[in-house]
């Protein structure tokens, strides 16, 4: 990770984790909106969009990208900017990992931090569906510098709770009465909005999202938010042996929703909500059971959700599904990947197929 720190850009070479980009650019009180697990890797989560907690202040990662270098399908090494090879440059916002290797990405960063207001409240599951009601409410009119996520958790030993957890992006001074409304609802059994050190906050959830377990999560966009589909969640939300069972809805919004479906090859412009449940485990023998359950589970969520999804989730999604989530942008991908990969090189990915 290299820094500019008069014009507040920042390199990072494809091999980076979240954890080190922050710890880097937070010592300079300095922020690349980004994703929210330390461990995860900055190349595959910016090109695959990059929603984050500062995304409704800042944008999505893609929306601070500034460059990348990459090696093409033809051992090419190409700059990809606004002003070089833009074509490119449009498709790895949002594309995936179907156009080459990036060998660096440069970013804008932000002033932000390290000290800022965020935290949630636990709420008990006789509250749960009040609680994530609740949060769908409060979020429609939340101005950009919050960002908020709700959800639910099962741990392997049975333990259950509902969250509704915010980060807020915006003057300190101004947090206590845009949060004060969330600390007013319900009787949660834990509140902890305070001030909190980003470069903490952002691993406080590394444990929950471990490697070298066995996952079945997966994600779809919603755009118009429909009760029942709590009623769903909750009618088979239910412990299980050895499984982390999790849920969560992200509000969209803001700085997101100021660009154009076309700007990036990111089409998701104005979804309102992101949705992933699912869980994971350690022991093998359990993943054909599990595995299952999880599309069972989706099976029945699905009718409440758009087609759309973001990339990073994809989990066993087809082909057609790829395609019809990227919509009206999937033409042009088509055409960048008969372009810089006819052959289809880079296909294990949410894959773009070439049609020469």
């Amino acid at each position: 990770v290299l820094m500019d720190l008069p014009t507040k850009t920042v390199r990072v070479g494809p091999g980076a984790l979240l954890g080190d980009l922050d710890r880097e650019t937070q010592a300079y009180g300095l922020v690349v909106p980004a994703g929210v697990v330390s461990h995860t890797g900055v190349a595959g989560l910016t090109l695959g969009g990059g929603i984050g907690s500062l995304m409704r202040k800042f944008g999505l990662t893609i929306d601070n990208l500034l460059s990348v270098d990459i090696v093409t399908a033809d051992g090419q090494l190409r700059h990809a900017s606004n002003d070089e090879n833009q074509d490119l440059f449009w498709g790895v916002r949002g594309g995936g990992g179907n156009f080459g290797v990036v060998t660096s990405f440069e970013y804008q960063a932000h002033t932000f931090g390290p000290t800022f207001i965020g935290g949630g409240c636990l709420y008990p599951m006789d509250q749960a569906k009040d609680a994530l009601e609740y949060s769908f409410e409060y979020s429609l009119n939340a101005p950009d510098e919050l960002n908020i996520v709700s959800g639910m958790s099962i741990t392997e030993d049975g333990e259950s709770a509902a969250f509704v957890g915010v980060t807020y992006a915006g003057d300190i001074a101004a947090a206590e009465r845009v949060i004060q409304p969330l600390l007013d609802f319900g009787k949660p059994t834990l509140q902890a909005i305070q001030p909190s050190n980003f470069v903490e906050q952002q691993s406080a959830g590394d444990s929950r999202n471990s490697h070298g377990r066995h996952y079945y999560i997966k994600g779809r966009h919603i755009n118009d938010f429909d009760p029942q589909v709590l009623d769903v969640l909750l009618e088979r939300w239910e412990a299980a042996p050895d499984r982390f069972t999790t849920m969560r809805f992200v509000r969209f919004g803001g700085a997101v929703g100021q660009v154009e479906n076309d700007a990036t090859a990111w089409p998701h412009r104005h979804a309102m909500w992101d949705m992933e449940v699912g869980g994971h485990w350690t022991n093998p023998d359990l993943s054909e059971e599990y595995v299952q359950w999880g599309r069972d589970y989706w099976d029945a969520l699905e009718p409440y959700t758009a087609k759309e999804f973001y990339v990073n989730e994809l989990m066993d999604e087809e082909q057609d599904q790829v395609s019809e989530s990227y919509g009206n942008n999937y033409r042009r991908l088509v055409e960048l990947k008969n372009k810089y990969d006819p052959t289809n090189l880079f296909r294990l990915n949410a894959n773009i197929e070439p049609t020469v």
